[in-house]
């Protein structure tokens, strides 16, 4: 993903500066034909207008970003919640308060509400990017040496700022859930160390399943 980010705000930087070239050699050109954008520029001094309502253009990005970023905010506390809820004891490895027979399958019960997570937190990227595209394409139609296309750039400038804001949390969020898996895995291993033989048998045979799942849940947060 940060490939991705990098290269979209390489490129965003590319077309501002090429529009600004653009604008300083055709400048006389702009104040005979007067338009850009679709509006007349007759009264204003031959400078382009833009048409576009970059302010609620703004509005929806920023709105969108903070979308995105509760989906990751309830995604992680799902996570949170499932970790939670395991425990064990001499009887085995359990989670919360389910039935005897929900008892034997802890590792599948798990896996069944981390994998949702991870889906759920794979597609915060994907948004992301989606919003900075479009901030880029509408930057990119903009030129930065028009004083009446500065507003809307800035304006832009402003939701993409809060888009890496988001992504910034984001990364955050994962590392905190990944260090969560470490210390659930550490307590259950405590936990499983005081249970006396022969009990410590199934114990260990039922804490390694479920530990291979929290493992895997672990490396997909590494990867996303």
């Amino acid at each position: 993903m940060k490939n991705i980010t990098q290269h979209i705000i390489v490129v965003s930087l590319a077309l501002v500066l090429t529009a600004c070239g653009q604008g300083m050699n055709t400048s006389s050109v702009g104040a005979s034909k007067g338009t850009n954008n679709g509006n007349n520029a007759g009264d204003n001094g031959g400078l382009s207008v833009p048409s576009t309502d970059y302010e609620t253009l703004q509005k929806q990005a920023l709105q969108e970003a903070a979308d995105a970023e509760l989906a990751a905010q309830q995604a992680v506390q799902e996570a949170e919640k499932a970790l939670n809820k395991i425990s064990l004891s001499s009887s085995g490895v359990s989670f919360g308060s389910g039935s005897m027979d929900q008892q034997l399958i802890v590792d599948k019960l798990v896996k069944k509400i981390l994998d949702k997570v991870v889906v759920k937190l794979g597609e915060v990227p994907q948004k992301l990017d989606q919003i900075r595209m479009k901030l880029a394409n509408e930057i990119s139609k903009l030129d930065p040496s028009n004083p009446l296309h500065q507003a809307g750039i800035a304006a832009l400038m402003v939701a993409m700022s809060k888009v890496d804001d988001v992504e910034n949390n984001y990364s955050l969020l994962l590392n905190m859930v990944a260090d969560k898996v470490d210390l659930v895995a550490n307590k259950l291993d405590l936990l499983a160390a005081a249970v006396p033989f022969p009990a410590s048998i199934l114990v260990a045979f039922e804490l390694s399943s479920v530990k291979v799942v929290l493992k895997d849940f672990q490396n997909q947060l590494r990867n996303l």
